[in-house]
Parts: structure tokens; sequence; C-alpha cells
């Protein structure tokens, strides 16, 4: 008979255990919504020093008067080291006082003078920026980024060249 009770108390704790998973997917199960509802997505945009998160910055710009163009060349410091002539060069010049504003994005490849200098990770850029003077133009407000081939975008240049009288 000692035999038989043990069995008994291993049955009774089998059920036992069954009863409790059974409690426990319905508890849960109540939980849940009966029908299904869209997720809710919130959207931010991210502060300015955390907008060039890929660690692609540019600075020290200069800007020299060819015979056709003007040479604008600036440092860049890639972390990453993907900078080469595939990197996408964006410029944004509005004419003054007008205020007619064109842009391009071009590959440094593609420019008249297209100059990559350092190894990637650091180095200077050079390139050719035609500028329409119009008539009566004074000068142009000038924006520049980059970007490389893997979608890191660089932050942004501004600068004014004046045009000569």
């Amino acid at each position: 008979m000692p035999h038989e009770r043990r069995k008994d108390k291993s049955l009774a704790r089998r059920d036992a255990l069954k009863a409790l998973a059974a409690a426990t997917g319905a508890v849960a199960l109540a939980g849940l919504p009966k029908e299904w509802e869209t997720p809710a997505i919130e959207v931010g945009a991210l502060p300015a020093h955390a907008q060039v998160s890929c660690g692609l910055v540019i600075s020290n710009v200069d800007v020299s008067r060819e015979e056709l163009f003007y040479a604008v060349s600036f440092d860049y410091d890639d972390a990453l080291g993907d900078v080469g002539l595939d990197t996408v060069v964006r410029f944004e010049v509005t004419s003054q006082p007008a205020g007619i504003t064109q842009s391009s994005e071009d590959p440094i490849s593609d420019f008249v003078l297209g100059i990559v200098g350092g190894d990637g990770s650091t180095g200077t850029i050079t390139v050719s920026l035609p500028v329409y003077t119009g008539s009566g133009g004074t000068s142009a407000d000038v924006v520049v980024s980059i970007r490389t081939s893997n979608g890191c975008r660089s932050n942004e240049l501004s600068f004014t060249i004046t045009f000569p009288s």
C-alpha cells in the first residue's frame, strides 16, 4: 500500500501543476485586447549634436576664385574612414540680392575639380563650384555638406562668396 500512496500523491501533484498552468494561461489571455489595435509610434527630432552620430565632420572651409569657378576646400574627419571619390557633396547656393537658391548633390568624381586628399579618415576635399553671379549679383550664401557611400551625413558649413565688382 505505501507504493499506491506515493502514486496518488504524484498524480495529485501532476494535476495541481496542470491546473496552475491552465490558470496562468487564462490570466495572461485575459489581459489581451479583444481586437487588434494599431501600435502607437512616437517620432522626434534629434538635437543638432546628435545628428552627426556617425562621426563625419567637415570644417575649415576655404574658397578661392579660379577662371571659370570657385574652388571650395574643406577638411573632413570621418571616424569610419569612408570618404572617397564616391562621397557626395551637397551645395545649396543662394544668390544675393535676388534670393534665388540652387542646390546640387554630386559625387566628388563628377566635379570639374574633385580632389580627396588624405586617407579616407582625415584630410581635405577640394571641389569646383560654378556660381552664376547674374545681373547685379553681389554675393552668394553657400551651405555645404557631404554624405559617404554608406549614408553617413556630415554637419553643414555655411559661408558667403562676395563677387568682385
